[in-house]
């Protein structure tokens, strides 16, 4: 048996690596729109835009109500019931959570960024939202281990969505607003081939309201989605603070070194995202067999969290360089010193994951909520005084007290399956 055979017959390592492919796609068309903006519109733009991107997903997180995580988790064991959670879902999303984003756009530049003009917070707000589809079905996909047909619907939106930013910022006249509409389409193309594939694969079916199946959708999630938005700030309330309290121009820099950090931990974090359904099917099982198979994805994620660590601190500077220009070097200092928290957030990742296989949601929920507290006092404490620095400083210590949380609760929680030491 050749070693193609052999990777065919093993779905969890052939669906690993269609869910890396695509992150990876993902990340770096993410990563090409920012860089887009930065050399093509100026700090200011790129910082307006990660800004307004940062404070919206804290706040989609619970217009969302958590469906996403939920239906990743019930379709891993209840995989003949993934047409009726689609249908409310989808319910859920566009006739509760897309007024509520709107609204949530409108409240945010009324406070906070009313330097920021409203449509474009609205365009953003409707990107987001998008992308929270995609993300739905991503999970759907990705629980009956049908992933490559996502990464069909993925890959060509993304190729497609670089090709028309480029397009419009080196041949066209026009700004932000027209490159964020641009996304928008594209994105809603996308959802609507996921959504035919969908059903061609499991039998045609309508998008209805079930208001009991919605009621549990929402009930089972909105711990889920509480604890999503904590984590939520814990990654993101630096750049909205710093949009705020600094301005656009420092918020910039700053986020093209946050945009390139959160870029190298996704590659594991999508690796987790394939672990979770796995791992709660073993556990019906085996909690033995569940337990090695965490132990499996621990040992790559310290391996991969070292490296990447090591070279981000290193080479902050010359990456930043590289990629956007002598302009933006400062940049380079902030990632340097960001790269301390790349091995903490995979590993949090992980261990977070373990309690939410469990069902341990007021657990994963308190977690989060200390851990998002501490990150916003320390930054409206740090930002007025150090800037940038201070962002990252509260970046690196919230998170590491989340990984300490998460790992004392694990380990208690399945103690012969899970060693105490990280």
């Amino acid at each position: 048996m050749n070693i193609c055979d052999r990777f065919k017959k093993k779905p969890i390592a052939r669906t690993s690596l269609y869910a890396l492919i695509e992150q990876i796609v993902s990340v770096l068309t993410s990563f090409i729109v920012v860089v887009v903006i930065a050399r093509g519109f100026g700090a200011e733009s790129v910082g307006e835009y990660n800004g307004v991107m940062a404070a919206l997903a804290l706040l989609l997180g619970i217009a969302n109500f958590g469906t996403q995580a939920v239906i990743a988790r019930e379709v891993a064991v209840r995989k003949l019931l993934l047409k009726r959670y689609i249908e409310s879902a989808l319910v859920i999303r566009w006739f509760v959570s897309l007024p509520i984003a709107l609204i949530f756009a409108c409240f945010i530049n009324r406070v906070f960024f009313d330097f920021v003009p409203l449509t474009f917070v609205i365009l953003i707000a409707i990107y987001s939202f998008l992308l929270g589809i995609v993300n739905l079905f991503y999970n759907a996909y990705m629980s009956l281990g049908l992933f490559s047909w996502f990464a069909v619907y993925s890959l060509a939106s993304k190729c497609l969505l670089v090709f028309v930013v480029i397009l419009i910022a080196e041949f066209t006249t026009w700004g932000v607003f027209e490159v964020v509409l641009s996304m928008c389409v594209v994105t809603l193309g996308a959802i609507l081939g996921m959504y035919y594939q969908v059903r061609v694969l499991k039998g045609y079916f309508r998008t209805r309201f079930s208001f009991r199946l919605s009621a549990y959708l929402i009930k089972k999630g909105v711990v889920v989605s509480l604890a999503g938005v904590a984590e939520a700030v814990t990654l993101r309330i630096d750049m909205v603070m710093l949009l705020a309290i600094s301005g656009a121009a420092i918020t910039g820099l700053y986020s093209i070194a946050a945009q390139i950090y959160l870029a190298f931990i996704m590659a594991p974090v999508v690796i987790i995202r394939v672990f979770f359904p796995v791992y709660v099917r073993l556990l019906a099982e085996s909690t033995i067999e569940a337990g090695n198979l965490f132990l499996r994805y621990r040992r790559g994620a310290l391996y991969f969290g070292v490296i990447i660590s090591s070279i981000t601190l290193f080479l902050g500077e010359e990456i930043v360089l590289l990629l956007f220009g002598k302009e933006y070097h400062e940049a380079g200092k902030y990632l340097s010193l960001l790269s301390v928290g790349i091995l903490v957030v995979v590993l949090n990742r992980l261990y977070m994951s373990v309690l939410l296989a469990y069902d341990e949601r007021e657990k994963y929920l308190k977690i989060t909520v200390v851990g998002a507290v501490i990150n916003v006092i320390g930054n409206a404490v740090l930002i007025p005084l150090y800037g940038a620095i201070g962002a990252v400083l509260m970046t690196i210590v919230a998170e590491a007290l989340v990984l300490a949380l998460a790992w004392i609760n694990a380990s208690k929680r399945q103690q012969y399956a899970i060693p105490a030491e990280l």
